[in-house]
């Protein structure tokens, strides 16, 4: 987790653990227009895909593998703690992922937050899904890619697509009614949020 760099007395609202590059392009895009203070993590900076059968394993890094190291690291320990024992009740862990690359029982586990239940951070997870992918949601919504590198062409889009926070909560409100995604409960609390 890398550490935040936040105005004295801004509380950090929220860690957004990305699948992969175009999850972490997607968030890093709307934190800037937001202007939100949000911790975006992922492997390698979304450089490397978190699967959803490699959760369990993520959540055993450093920063993750309880509370007192979740909480040492960056703005999370420093504003999103009550009284240094407990984080805020409205504080959430995003786990943004697709669905494409895991059987069917796996996708079930982490969408109805069972694969999580030991876990520490267990009240404070939730899972954001893309059915397969976020391409596909993307395409849902009417964008189809014009090249085949990813990073390039989300960078391209994003910085067409996202310019202001009205933009934000445009994309927002077309993803309501998707069905292959609940992408739209992480962008309704980041704008609550910001």
């Amino acid at each position: 987790m890398t550490s935040l760099r936040v105005k004295k007395g801004y509380a950090t609202h929220c860690v957004i653990i990305c699948h992969g590059k175009s999850e972490y392009l997607f968030f890093t895009t709307i934190k800037r227009i937001l202007k939100t203070p949000i911790e975006i993590d992922g492997d390698k900076n979304g450089g490397k895909s978190v699967q959803i059968r490699s959760i369990p394993h993520f959540l055993q890094r450093q920063d993750y593998k309880d509370f007192p190291s979740f909480t040492r690291k960056g703005a999370v320990g420093q504003y999103a703690c009550v009284n240094h024992r407990a984080l805020s009740s409205d504080f959430k862990i995003f786990f943004v992922m697709d669905l494409d690359d895991c059987p069917e029982n796996e996708g079930s586990a982490f969408i109805d937050k069972s694969m999580f239940q030991k876990h520490w951070s267990y009240p404070h997870v939730m899972p954001i899904y893309c059915h397969p992918n976020i391409e596909a949601v993307f395409e849902e919504l009417g964008y189809f890619p014009t090249t085949r590198n990813k990073t390039e062409y989300y960078t391209s889009l994003f910085s067409k697509i996202l310019v202001c926070r009205e933009d934000v909560e445009k994309l927002g409100r077309s993803l309501v009614p998707c069905q292959t995604t609940n992408l739209a409960v992480l962008i309704d609390f980041l704008l609550r949020h910001s």
